[in-house]
């Protein structure tokens, strides 16, 4: 009856130790960092130096593309054919 009492009490304790640890929000009172990163200059980093330049270069390709394609449907010929298709 003892071992019982002792096992039962043991996880009770650790139960409720383990309910009182999670429950909190302990980051609550925290300062921010100094180094702290603003959304709005990650979406403004990105768009810049991602999105703008690999749209640019997007651009310049389906001109050259369309100006390739233009001169074929112009003079079909191998010769634009060829260009075109590696354009």
């Amino acid at each position: 009856m003892m071992k019982k009492f002792k096992c039962n009490a043991l996880i009770l304790i650790f139960s409720t130790t383990t309910i009182i640890s999670c429950s909190g929000d302990d980051y609550a009172n925290t300062p921010e960092p100094a180094n702290q990163i603003v959304k709005a200059d990650v979406l403004l980093n990105y768009a810049e130096d991602i999105v703008s330049p690999n749209y640019q270069a997007a651009m310049v390709d389906a001109q050259s593309l369309e100006s390739a394609i233009n001169e074929f449907v112009s003079n079909p010929t191998q010769t634009t054919f060829t260009a075109g298709k590696s354009s």
